[in-house]
């Protein structure tokens, strides 16, 4: 009779999902709560998805904006970060 070990899978490598900046977040937003998570006019964001950008999808004929993208996006090679006094 042969004996069976179960063993635990080793730790799951941390990913671009995994960050803070998504907790208690949405993970897909749409035009309007885009706009209000990064406090711009929803015709800013809609401008910017139809220009290419920023990191979208169109589903139909809404655009769905992946939150991991968009932080990516946000702290791209051309984000001014303000350093604290």
């Amino acid at each position: 009779m042969q004996r069976v070990v179960h063993t635990q899978p080793p730790p799951r490598q941390r990913g671009p999902h995994d960050s803070e900046h998504f907790s208690g977040l949405p993970h897909v937003f749409n035009c309007a709560t885009l706009a209000r998570y990064l406090d711009v006019d929803l015709k800013t964001i809609q401008a910017l998805a139809q220009q290419g950008k920023i990191p979208c999808r169109k589903v139909g004929k809404a655009y769905r904006f992946f939150a991991p993208a968009v932080v990516k996006w946000l702290l791209g090679p051309h984000a001014t970060l303000l350093d604290a006094p």
